[in-house]
């Protein structure tokens, strides 16, 4: 799965900040409910040095700087900018910026039945998580915890806001799913992970496949087979899969013209940017805006 770009959100990001919400129980219904969201920048203590557990999920994102998680045990674990900390129910935890460094880190407050399956199933595990998304993902990761700050700061805590909460947090946590298991798969992934990667950080630009094939060392039908393992789709699929998913976003989250979004994403013809997305959607990119939230 793809990282892909987002728009810049125009908020005030202060020091401390947060927005806690009073999900209800009709709210049940979408499996997520958000609680709160935030930002953090400080070189002191964040956290009491007695620790603390809490009784909702929490998912803290390192955005620079440095620190330190602790186990009951005292070992500590280091913090650094792009991990992730997730914090389940009942778990004791206690982390903080290091004095020298300090830290800015974003969060997000969580509960639901799909937070519970994923913890059971073994997807949400609380700690960090193994290792880092990447620059790429790093961005977007920050930019989609931007995106919920800036829906709960500039609308009012109704279901209609609850719905799109619920619908971000589980997106966010379909991509550090997927992530995680871009770190541990074998087989075709491992054989075509390059490929798949430059896709993943060039599908707006035009992409050379003949290159990417010649570089794999494989036959074309080898190649493609495997790619499409892999990520479900053909290597130009793929691709275009990828585009019309960040023309969602930038249709959901911007004001932006169509005819601009199709050009970030790609497509310089805008007739044929708008055929592509419905065939891929059902719809045209117009009705697409003002159908989804």
């Amino acid at each position: 799965m793809s990282w892909p770009s987002y728009p810049a959100h125009n908020y005030e990001r202060r020091k401390k900040f947060g927005i806690y919400l009073e999900p209800t129980e009709a709210s049940r219904v979408w499996g997520l409910r958000v609680h709160g969201v935030g930002s953090f920048t400080s070189r002191a203590n964040d956290i009491s040095a007695s620790g603390r557990v809490i009784d909702i999920y929490a998912l803290v994102f390192v955005r620079a700087g440095s620190g330190f998680l602790r186990d009951r045990n005292g070992k500590d674990t280091s913090l650094n900018a792009g991990d992730v900390l997730v914090v389940t129910p009942g778990w004791w935890h206690l982390y903080n910026p290091d004095k020298s460094s300090g830290w800015a880190t974003a969060w997000v407050l969580f509960d639901g039945s799909v937070a519970e399956a994923l913890e059971q199933s073994g997807e949400l595990k609380a700690g960090v998580l193994p290792t880092g998304p990447g620059d790429a993902g790093s961005k977007a990761l920050e930019a989609i915890l931007d995106g919920m700050i800036g829906l709960a700061t500039h609308r009012a805590d109704t279901q209609e806001l609850q719905a799109r909460m619920a619908a971000e947090m589980l997106g966010l946590l379909a991509r550090l799913s997927d992530w995680k298991a871009r770190q541990t798969r074998g087989g075709a992934l491992d054989q075509i992970s390059e490929a798949i990667k430059h896709v993943d950080e060039n599908y707006p630009g035009d992409i050379d496949f003949d290159a990417l094939l010649e570089k794999s060392g494989m036959s074309y039908t080898h190649f493609r087979r495997q790619f499409k393992t892999a990520t479900g789709d053909g290597p130009q699929a793929y691709q275009q899969r990828l585009r019309v998913r960040l023309a969602k976003e930038l249709l959901s989250h911007t004001e932006l013209p169509v005819a601009e979004i199709g050009r970030q994403v790609g497509y310089q013809n805008a007739a044929y940017f708008s055929r592509v997305f419905r065939n891929r959607v059902g719809v045209s990119p117009a009705v697409w805006r003002g159908t989804s939230f």
